[in-house]
C-alpha cells in the first residue's frame, strides 16, 4: 500500500507538507495526516483486472497458427487470437544458433483457461518444444467484461 498513517509531526509528514506547499507536482499528497503518493490515485481509478492473461507462441506458418487459434476460440479458451506473420527468429537449438521465419500467435485469455490453452497448443503444435509465454495483463474495464463474456 502506498499510503502510510503518520503521526503528527512525523519528519516525512513535514517534508511532504513542505513539498506540497511549494507546489511540486509528483510529490506525496497530504490528506488527514495520511501520506498518499500520486500513483495511488491512479491505481484507485484504474484497478488492475487480475485473472487475465496474454499468451504467446510462435508457429512455423500461418496455417498452423490459424488452426491452433481456431481450435482455441472454438473451445472458448481465448476471446481473441492475433496472428502476426513475418517474424524472424534466431535461437539456440541443439548446440547451434538457428534462424527461421516464423509466425507470432498471441491470445487474450483468462488465467483460469491458461492450463487448457497451453495443453491445446502443446498438443496441436508441430514443434518438438513449442515455447509458450504468458503474462498477467491489466486492461480496461470494457475489455475485461468482453473477455469474461466470451470465455465464460
Amino acid at each position: 500500500m502506498l499510503t502510510a498513517q503518520l503521526g503528527h509531526g512525523h519528519p516525512a509528514l513535514r517534508l511532504a507538507q513542505h513539498a506540497h506547499d511549494l507546489g511540486f507536482g509528483e510529490t506525496p499528497l497530504l490528506h488527514r495526516n495520511l501520506l498518499v503518493h500520486p500513483a495511488e490515485k491512479i491505481l484507485r481509478s484504474h484497478p488492475p483486472n487480475h485473472g487475465e492473461d496474454y499468451l504467446t507462441t510462435t508457429c512455423p506458418d500461418t496455417d498452423t497458427a490459424r488452426a491452433i487459434a481456431r481450435d482455441a476460440l472454438g473451445q472458448r479458451l481465448a476471446a481473441c487470437a492475433n496472428i502476426l506473420p513475418g517474424v524472424l527468429s534466431l535461437f539456440h537449438w541443439q548446440g547451434r544458433i538457428e534462424e527461421e521465419p516464423e509466425v507470432l500467435l498471441s491470445f487474450k485469455t483468462r488465467a483460469a483457461h491458461r492450463p487448457a490453452l497451453v495443453a491445446l497448443i502443446e498438443e496441436r503444435h508441430p514443434y518438438d518444444l513449442p515455447v509458450i509465454h504468458w503474462e498477467d495483463a491489466d486492461t480496461t474495464p470494457g475489455a475485461a467484461a468482453w473477455l469474461d463474456s466470451e470465455t465464460g
